[in-house]
């Protein structure tokens, strides 16, 4: 078999909420249906056993933001200060999960570099995690 040449590849682009270690419905149950491509951390086992040429680049800010926001949404206070159980999960190594499950797997801490990274990861053809701390910031 051939390997696709740069014009032959699919690059599909998942965002805002899309891929999650801990999504275990599929995204069946999620408010926006159209929202369905999560997959769970077993996912990532699958592609690495059948030898797909995946990359995922997480966004890590080391919290649940989304979580957050729905608890102050309910409690009705904007920017709470308190700490809302399940919403800080600092301490999670995914380069380490993602190995451990077979894949390649790096951590980036800047632009260029996470460009270059994926350039790799993407000529690599194989099941690659490129994990990227940022800050939790909020509008």
């Amino acid at each position: 078999m051939e390997t696709p040449g740069p014009a032959e590849r699919t690059v599909l682009r998942i965002s805002r909420e899309a891929f999650s270690w801990g999504s275990i419905d599929g995204g069946r149950h999620h408010p926006w249906p159209w929202r369905r491509r999560w997959f769970s951390i077993q996912a990532l086992w699958t592609a690495v056993e059948h030898k797909l040429p995946l990359v995922a680049v997480i966004i890590d800010n080391g919290g649940y933001l989304a979580v957050k926001r729905s608890i102050e949404g309910h409690n009705q206070v904007p920017h709470d200060k308190r700490v809302h159980p399940g919403t800080e999960i600092i301490g999670i190594d995914n380069v380490t999960i993602a190995r451990g499950y077979g894949a390649e797997a790096k951590s980036v801490s800047d632009p260029e570099e996470l460009g270059i990274a994926v350039a790799q990861a993407l000529d690599s053809r194989k099941v690659t995690v490129i994990s990227v701390a940022v800050a939790q910031n909020r509008p």
